[in-house]
């Protein structure tokens, strides 16, 4: 399993300051220029670190005697929005012959933001980081994935009950758990091709179908505290004050109330029914 939930590439946080270097031996360039560009390819102005620093020109390191060393670089700060971001160096020879070095980054925040969720998000955290390895999973991705887990408990357990489910029952954190763990698999490795880790399919798998029997009566759910109650639906009736059309007669003797056919014609507005 790969120890980097990015895919290899490096993560900067979001609003930081960072320096980006180019090493361009043993033949100098006469001219260095950067670029930081979007997933659409749009260049990007970059953010001076200070307004004393413009952070933007490219500055080459010297050595004690004052001679190029061929290492360049530039300091900035980190776009505000996370995301995929590319950085291009052009290193041109004295003939104008660009020497072209880029290198994709992903932009994020990791600082953790409370959100409501079925899990306990401490816990997933742990197991996720343990699971797929110790990489750059941050806790604050964790909503990304615990939240459509949190939809699709719903989305089954919204057919018979009232949503969201309080107070929390432990074995439905436990749902969240491992539904959250097979959305980071299939969403970031299984796309690799990487074999999923031993039992989280199963797991996973298991919830379905634990689910499915609570709804369909074959399980119980049991709670701390509180009352599980039935989701409940209002329907309006337009003929409660009629004759019924069927009754225990005949079926040849069943007849339309009078009155409804007259309410009906009442309230045709002439046009046929699509």
């Amino acid at each position: 399993m790969a120890d980097n939930i990015s895919g290899g590439i490096r993560r900067l946080e979001a609003d930081g300051t960072q320096q980006f270097t180019m090493a361009a031996t043993p033949v100098v360039p006469s001219t260095v220029s950067f670029l930081l560009l979007n997933t659409e390819g749009s260049c990007l102005s970059l953010v001076s670190i200070s307004a004393a620093n413009s952070g933007q020109t490219v500055l080459q390191s010297l050595t004690a005697g004052g001679s190029n060393t061929g290492n360049f670089h530039i300091e900035f700060v980190q776009p505000n929005t996370p995301g995929f971001y590319t950085s291009v160096w052009y290193a041109y020879d004295s003939a104008s012959r660009p020497g072209i070095i880029r290198e994709e980054f992903e932009v994020i925040r990791s600082e953790p933001r409370s959100f409501f969720s079925y899990g306990n998000i401490a816990d997933v955290y742990r197991t996720a980081r343990q699971v797929f390895g110790r990489g750059n999973i941050t806790a604050r991705e964790m909503q990304d994935y615990m939240e459509p887990a949190d939809d699709l408990i719903n989305g089954y357990m919204g057919q018979q009950f009232t949503v969201p489910i309080s107070p929390v029952p432990p074995e439905i954190r436990e749902w969240n758990k491992s539904i959250t763990l097979w959305h980071i698999y299939t969403d970031r490795f299984a796309v690799n091709q990487e074999e999923a880790p031993p039992g989280l399919k199963e797991r996973y798998d298991a919830v379905v179908l634990r689910m499915s029997e609570v709804l369909s009566g074959n399980g119980v759910l049991h709670v701390q505290s509180g009352t599980l109650r039935r989701a409940t639906w209002d329907f309006e009736s337009t003929t409660e004050d009629f004759k019924p059309v069927f009754d225990s007669r005949d079926w040849e003797k069943q007849r339309f109330d009078p009155d409804l056919v007259d309410t009906d014609a009442g309230n045709d507005d002439g046009t046929e029914d699509a």
